[in-house]
């Protein structure tokens, strides 16, 4: 994976736990999500913790590559239960502006994961009926 180190897997975490609070509830499908993300990266998810300042975060992530990797799947988890709110967003916006995104790439990340997330969608259904 793009995130190498210990410290990298887990301030992603505590970005994308801080993404799925920002509304207050973490719902069934960001659950899911965030279950994974742990699980593929051998880390314990604790749901209750408390979440590291996010500027800690952002700045343990260095690489672009790691960078772009959490960018784009905070944007897959803020938009995951279909209600991608203002709390969310601000939360992303705040990463692409430290990480230093461009707004058109920041553009184009969105849209690429809106066509994923609808191919995603269909491949679901195709299996399930």
């Amino acid at each position: 994976g793009y995130l190498k180190t210990e410290v990298e897997k887990k301030a992603f975490l505590e970005l994308a736990l801080a993404v799925a609070r920002a509304d207050k509830k973490i719902a069934m499908e960001e659950s899911k999500i965030l279950e994974a993300y742990a699980s593929e990266m051998e880390l314990t998810l604790d749901m209750n913790i408390e979440s590291a300042s996010l500027d800690v975060s952002i700045s343990e992530l260095n690489s672009k590559a790691a960078r772009m990797a959490t960018y784009i799947e905070l944007l897959s988890l803020a938009n995951a239960d279909g209600d991608c709110c203002s709390e969310e967003m601000a939360i992303i916006q705040k990463v692409s502006d430290e990480f230093g995104i461009s707004r058109e790439l920041a553009e184009k990340c969105q849209v690429w994961v809106e066509r994923i997330t609808s191919l995603y969608s269909e491949g679901y259904e195709l299996i399930n009926g």
